[in-house]
């Protein structure tokens, strides 16, 4: 299965592709709504739709994002790309299951194929101030049970995808995302399926040759899948963002080429590549007419 991140919707996307993710590229809960209650401009995601067609592929839809208006803390965060206080709690959890009950009812039938609930929110108070709290994570279970009640009464195919958990070490690993399996838990596990973010360092400062990144993917892998299971949740774990070495030196394109190819040999499952033509985000930079798009694109018959 190839999966690809974009964050750019005015750029050529390659194809064929099986799913792209919608994140990142300025669609999210917060922007439909922020003009208030019952107010949905559907332009912007309408065009991703579109898109996402006319290169073959389904959208896995990342429900996050609370409008300023529903923010029920303060909201402060320092991600730039990001509307103001789109990392609060919504004030209302109603609001948001209207909102995924408009979004399910109008992309159901043109290629939505999942809704994952929440981006990176379990580790990080720049996606959601109350992270790695007991209360947060309360309330990040109960927007999935919401979120899954709803898609599966409109659209009962629609995948419902956990909210992903980040085992790099950096942001504070799966110990900090215990709280928020353990409420997952508690709600029953309301997904089809967990995921996780994979953003391997390498161990030592040679890593950088040929596969070698691969055992530093892997291990981050299992971390996330093994904290699922300690946790008696599902067993599908989705790779909803990749790459390797992230905003470290940039591997040269046959090295890139031979990390992606180390990773398609030997991992089966969802994974979505982070980001399409984004050279300024280093790692392994896959872009146009490159040995790394060349690699890739064999996921489908990987």
């Amino acid at each position: 299965m190839l999966g690809m991140n974009f964050s750019e919707l005015d750029i050529e996307w390659p194809a064929p592709l099986d799913m792209v993710r919608c994140w990142d590229i300025q669609c999210d809960p917060a922007r439909i709504m922020a003009g208030g209650k019952n107010s949905y401009d559907w332009s912007r995601l309408d065009r991703f739709f579109d898109k996402a067609n006319s290169v073959g592929a389904s959208v896995v839809y990342v429900a996050h994002g609370c409008p300023e208006w529903q923010a029920k803390g303060t909201g402060e965060h320092n991600a730039p790309w990001m509307p103001p206080k789109a990392n609060s709690e919504w004030k209302d959890i109603n609001v948001f299951g209207e909102f995924i009950w408009n979004l399910v009812t109008r992309y159901k039938g043109r290629g939505l194929t999942a809704v994952e609930v929440g981006n990176e929110a379990a580790n990080l108070k720049d996606f959601y101030e109350k992270a790695g709290t007991k209360a947060g994570a309360e309330s990040l279970a109960k927007m999935h049970k919401k979120a899954y009640r709803i898609v599966k009464d409109i659209a009962p195919n629609v995948l419902v995808v956990g909210n992903s958990i980040l085992p790099r070490r950096s942001s504070g690993g799966v110990e900090k995302a215990d709280k928020f399996l353990a409420a997952m838990k508690a709600q029953g596990w309301p997904v089809d399926a967990m995921s996780c973010h994979l953003y391997p360092l390498p161990d030592k400062p040679d890593a950088h040759g040929g596969g070698a990144n691969y055992p530093e993917f892997k291990r981050d892998y299992d971390l996330a899948r093994d904290a699922v299971k300690k946790h008696k949740g599902p067993s599908k774990m989705w790779i909803t963002e990749w790459n390797v070495d992230l905003l470290k030196p940039t591997l040269s394109d046959s090295k890139a080429n031979n990390v992606i190819r180390k990773i398609r040999e030997k991992h089966k499952g969802y994974s979505f590549y982070y980001a399409w033509s984004r050279a300024d985000l280093r790692g392994t930079y896959v872009g146009p007419n490159t040995l790394a798009w060349d690699e890739m694109r064999k996921f489908k018959n990987g």
